[in-house]
């Protein structure tokens, strides 16, 4: 367990030095995070027919992630779960909420903000590859803000006129 923080440091100091090594950040990040939506769907599909509610399915799901998301050889683990568990509710919300795209980014953009390098020094030797690796992480983001909201205004008053020729959903 040692070396994966060893190799989370490694990644951060790699993103450092080129493009390149950003770029395999950015796709392994991208690969990792279909991996985990995608078990995340499967899994509440699962513990869905198998608890038959759709609740206990939601709450298993949640309470599975956060108990994998823990270090276990840390010795605040008691103290870091509670987090992992709001972690993993926070992401059932966006993924019952806004769908599959809309979790694979969250999981890639949060991904993405442990392993890459951080700076408000503009003048530092790192801040291109910084800049660079945050722009594409600006772009997903608006991409995945696009496709959640699927072209509907967020500033649109809920109670002004219908649209002519939008038909009004039935009840």
């Amino acid at each position: 367990l040692t070396g994966a923080a060893s190799l989370s440091v490694i990644s951060a100091l790699d993103t450092m030095v080129s493009a390149s090594f950003v770029m395999m950040t950015v796709t392994f990040d991208l690969a990792l995070s279909f991996l985990r939506a995608t078990t995340f769907f499967t899994l509440l599909v699962i513990l869905r027919f198998v608890l038959r509610s759709n609740r206990l399915a939601a709450i298993g799901v949640i309470l599975f992630f956060g108990l994998v998301g823990l270090d276990y050889a840390d010795k605040a683990i008691w103290f870091n779960a509670p987090f992992s568990v709001a972690i993993a509710s926070v992401s059932m919300l966006i993924a019952l909420r806004y769908g599959y795209v809309a979790l694979i980014v969250a999981m890639f953009v949060g991904g993405l903000a442990g392993d890459l390098a951080w700076t408000l020094d503009l003048g530092s030797w790192f801040a291109p590859q910084t800049m660079f690796a945050w722009a594409i992480v600006a772009v997903v983001a608006g991409y995945g803000f696009m496709t959640a909201v699927a072209g509907r205004s967020l500033f649109q008053d809920p109670l002004s006129d219908p649209v002519p020729g939008r038909a009004l959903p039935r009840k």
